[in-house]
């Protein structure tokens, strides 16, 4: 597990505690311990989601969290499909940067 390290490459912060690492998104009990995250692994990416974050990059290792979801899925395909694009794929990765407005 290596993804969740740009945060910090890139000085940035998470758009929520729960995704500091990728495997927390999938990790409904966690979510009672983290202030302000929501009460699923759907309603948590949902909540991200609506951060409209310029770039989502999915594939590789962090790819079965989402995927044994699948509600929270769906709802990233949907997204992914109507308000971005992908504009590279390195790897098994892809990296999507939401359309213009």
């Amino acid at each position: 597990m290596k993804n969740h390290l740009v945060y910090w490459l890139t000085e940035l912060k998470p758009l929520s505690k729960a995704a500091t690492h990728p495997s927390n998104l999938s990790k409904d009990y966690l979510f009672k311990y983290i202030e302000g995250a929501a009460g699923s692994t759907e309603a948590e990416l949902s909540k991200i989601l609506t951060k409209k974050p310029e770039f989502i990059i999915k594939g590789g290792e962090d790819t079965p969290y989402i995927e044994d979801h699948p509600d929270a899925n769906l709802l990233l395909k949907q997204v992914l499909t109507t308000k971005y694009k992908l504009v590279k794929k390195v790897g098994d990765r892809e990296i999507y940067r939401i359309r213009s407005l």
